[in-house]
């Protein structure tokens, strides 16, 4: 189309992050930093084109752009931790809740989020430094993608690049460690949004472009001599024109060896996008299609071979259908992560608060994540090692010493488990194995009862899925969880045997089902089902593998559930280790039922690299629509 439209600075047509402290930044703050003159001399062209010649035109950097990365490349070099792996899989999904409050947005989404975006303080060095205290575990169980300035408001690349601010960045990376120490892994958002020219934003590369790549690559080279867990992202806003130059991105790309992220931020602007004759349609195309757009991102990120992601995207208007064309997006690209702007702060996004009613509909149907929820009457028990926070948030729910003394079932049965005996619950860990949470038994006499109740009338079997590890020193067998009643073929539990396979148990039923892989040092997700019908069998599954598939000669006795988490009942066989789901079912699931319970807990608890290849979700967790 033609015609274009002068934005400013303060419109944030395509800006995304906001200042201010860890967690929260109030509206008041964030415009407070954005204050500055309007006319910028960006150029906004509707429908999806750039200013005609514009893409053959980059802004040029200046002379003092060519200063030498010496410094940077010493320290770099002196950076000997092996990098991490990083995640696997896609589709992780991330928010900007409003006001800091992850809540408010889960409670809208109605599940969790995976990334909580949040960004340190760019006043100063030394406020950098200090609002990284408590920025990676205000929000336990969750991954952090992290903001962090590259230079102070009132600073320079250059000064970051040759050292000024080397002590306060070691700081900050040491307690965003220290904040969260069993995280796998954090993404560091280095100077995003670098090819912004915004006041505030003192690390803009335009016309600076070596001075930000030396500074990038000294941040990087601070930050891995502290951790090798820092994922670190590159990341450019949408195609931007700086005096009706576009400014291309690629001349402050700092090199394949300090990113593991190509990054992006991507707003839609209803003045701009959805202005004159444009149409929802037409503004995604632009946002993909333009010259340094979210095609070109995909291409640049598979042309360096690295992971890419959207960090930032969102829109001040209701538009349910940019929302799913943008969610079919990310998915046919495979994207690693993408993080939605529910808030009001800086731009009017929010998609929690009601004021976009439809698109805030058509993200939940694109977006939510399967649960055990989704199967419906048959899901009897459900435990969740996330949901004990409700329990220590609640004094009366706690022993003397401060243990778990209950744990919410969220099956709707109402039926938790508790032990409020002094000494013999499991301690809460909200920072567990891969940085999420579990329940820790001790292996003498931890435990959790679970109420009576029957199965439900016409059950056709049982089904346990169990996620956990077993400590190295355990000995014996170990039970991670039991139920029914000590007559034949009454009691049943899914444990490890001595020397550490995973088993279930059916006593008095012919033979304990033992499988191959081992619980003992390693996290694991085993699923047992029986199946009560005419041909009696019980089926095990470890880690969404194939299923070991045994005939059962005794008889099944389905009319009890009392039972134990950390416990086998009627014995002293404890579990040592870290519990943290257990499910129950009243039959035997579908194959597809299967693949998505292994799917929804290795994404909920760190564990996607556990799933074979050729798993359904092996790259992506179950949604309710998929």
């Amino acid at each position: 189309m033609s015609g274009e439209s002068r934005v400013s600075r303060r419109s944030i047509l395509l800006g995304g992050a906001a200042a201010g402290t860890i967690g929260v930044a109030s509206a008041a703050s964030y415009l407070g930093l954005l204050g500055e003159s309007s006319d910028t001399g960006l150029t906004f062209v509707p429908g999806g084109t750039e200013k005609p010649g514009a893409a053959d035109a980059p802004y040029a950097p200046d002379a003092a752009g060519s200063q030498s990365a010496t410094a940077s490349a010493r320290a770099l070099a002196t950076a000997a931790q092996v990098l991490p792996a990083g995640p696997t899989g896609s589709g992780y999904l991330g928010v900007y809740p409003p006001g800091g409050v992850l809540t408010t947005s889960e409670r809208w989404f109605g599940g969790p989020f995976d990334i909580v975006l949040t960004f340190l303080n760019r006043a100063s060095y030394q406020q950098m430094a200090a609002s990284a205290v408590g920025s990676s575990s205000a929000h336990g169980g969750r991954t952090y993608n992290i903001g962090i300035p590259l230079c102070p408001s009132n600073g320079s690349l250059r000064a970051t690049a040759d050292g000024a601010g080397d002590i306060h960045f070691t700081q900050a990376a040491q307690a965003i460690v220290d904040g969260n120490p069993t995280a796998p892994y954090f993404f560091i958002r280095i100077g995003w949004e670098f090819n912004l020219t915004r006041a505030s934003q003192a690390w803009s590369s335009v016309g600076h472009e070596q001075d930000y790549i030396d500074a990038f690559r000294h941040v990087v080279s601070l930050f891995r001599a502290v951790s090798g867990k820092f994922q670190f992202v590159w990341c450019p806003n949408h195609t931007y024109y700086v005096s009706g130059q576009l400014v291309n991105p690629e001349l402050s790309y700092p090199g394949d060896d300090v990113v593991d992220v190509v990054g992006m931020d991507v707003y839609m602007d209803k003045q701009f996008d959805l202005s004159g004759s444009n149409t929802e349609l037409t503004a995604f195309n632009y946002k993909k299609n333009a010259r340094y757009g979210m095609q070109w991102q995909v291409d640049f990120a598979k042309a360096h071979g690295k992971k890419y992601a959207i960090d930032e995207w969102g829109a001040n208007a209701d538009v349910p259908t940019y929302i799913r064309l943008f969610a079919a997006w990310l998915r046919d690209q495979n994207y690693l992560y993408s993080c939605y702007w529910d808030s009001n702060s800086g731009k009017t996004d929010q998609l929690s608060g009601g004021q976009y009613p439809n698109g805030a509909a058509q993200f939940i149907t694109e977006f939510k994540r399967w649960t055990p929820a989704n199967i419906g009457g048959a899901l009897v028990r459900w435990y969740d090692a996330s949901t004990s926070a409700k329990a220590r948030a609640d004094a009366t729910r706690l022993t003397a010493q401060g243990e778990t003394a209950m744990w919410e079932d969220l099956s709707g049965w109402q039926k938790w488990a508790n032990n409020t005996a002094p000494g013999q619950a499991p301690t809460f860990l909200p920072l567990g194995r891969n940085g999420r949470a579990a329940l820790r038994f001790d292996g003498t006499d931890d435990r959790l009862i679970t109420p009576s109740s029957g199965l439900p009338a016409g059950s056709s079997g049982s089904t346990i899925l169990a996620v956990g590890f077993l400590d190295k020193d355990a000995n014996g067998d170990a039970y991670a969880f039991s139920f029914g009643d000590t007559v034949a073929g009454g009691l049943r539990g899914l444990n490890s045997s001595f020397y550490g396979p995973i088993r279930g148990t059916l006593y008095g039923a012919g033979n304990d089902h033992t499988g191959a892989l081992s619980w003992r040092q390693n996290s694991a997700m085993a699923l047992w089902a029986l199946d009560s019908g005419g041909n009696p069998g019980s089926r095990l599954w470890f880690n969404g593998g194939a299923p070991d598939y045994l005939r059962l000669t005794g008889p099944q006795n389905t009319r009890a559930m009392s039972g134990y988490v950390g416990m086998r009942i009627g014995t002293t066989q404890f579990w040592r280790g870290d519990v943290q789901a257990i499910v129950v079912l009243s039959r035997v699931p579908s194959q597809d039922e299967v693949n998505r319970l292994f799917g929804w807990a290795a994404y909920k608890f760190g564990l996607e690299s556990l799933l074979p290849a050729g798993h359904p979700y092996k790259s992506r967790p179950p949604l309710v629509s998929r």
